[in-house]
């Protein structure tokens, strides 16, 4: 958002031009992200086309209403401590949870200005989805070093290769069954490991197909188990 100072000048300009007032109500009504005006010392004045359709509630009821309340706001600071902020520095932004008008929470990167008469600009733009992906992929990559440090303390000799047949990984097992550390193995052809007269077959599983592209970057596990 701009300095606070030039949305002042801006809105003493619009004030002195009710065509540019019109104007600007307009293009804020329709914007496509939530935007609230509210007092210090009262509740919400303005509430946009954006607002009602992230958080479901008319500008009829909200205005009036105080948006914290109304929206149940779980603030990552304390509401005092936001207050003092936007006193002192005119501005505050963050990430804010709301409570929808049907119940769902949606996750919000909030911009707010304090203008000189005591008026709060809020521009809250949905984050939700990205929170959620964002979430997952933490999920997923805590999911696969979970997998890996059970591979690499296995005690049976976990090895994967790709369709070329070069090495990729290599755990400890292997190293304890083969005898080749981990940095002497990986980018080596898997037939290191293999006996002399069982290396077609390995040529063979390397050459079919099986509806999967030579390209693919899928890969092949071999667990070789060191159980009696």
């Amino acid at each position: 958002m701009p300095p606070v100072s030039q949305i002042e000048r801006e809105f003493s300009r619009i004030e002195a031009d009710p065509e540019r007032t019109e104007r600007l109500a307009s293009l804020l009504t329709l914007s496509s992200e939530a935007m609230l005006v509210w007092h210090l010392d009262e509740g919400i004045e303005f509430w946009n086309t954006g607002a009602e359709r992230l958080y479901g509630f008319t500008s009829e009821e909200a205005v009036g209403r105080t948006s914290h309340a109304l929206l149940e706001t779980k603030f990552p600071v304390e509401f005092i401590d936001l207050i003092t902020q936007l006193r002192n520095e005119r501005h505050w932004s963050g990430e804010l949870r709301h409570i929808c008008k049907d119940g769902r929470e949606v996750i919000v990167e909030s911009r707010q200005q304090l203008l000189s008469d005591g008026t709060v600009i809020e521009v809250n733009r949905d984050i939700t989805e990205r929170k959620q992906i964002e979430a997952n992929l933490r999920e997923t990559q805590q999911h696969l070093l979970f997998l890996a440090s059970i591979v690499q303390s296995s005690d049976d000799a976990i090895v994967s290769k790709n369709l070329d047949g070069i090495i990729t990984s290599w755990n400890k097992g292997a190293e304890r069954v083969f005898g080749y550390t981990a940095v002497e193995a990986i980018g080596q052809p898997i037939t290191i490991v293999i006996p002399q007269d069982r290396r077609d077959e390995e040529r063979t599983i390397l050459t079919r197909s099986d509806g999967v592209s030579v390209s693919s970057t899928l890969r092949l596990y071999d667990s070789i188990s060191t159980a009696a």
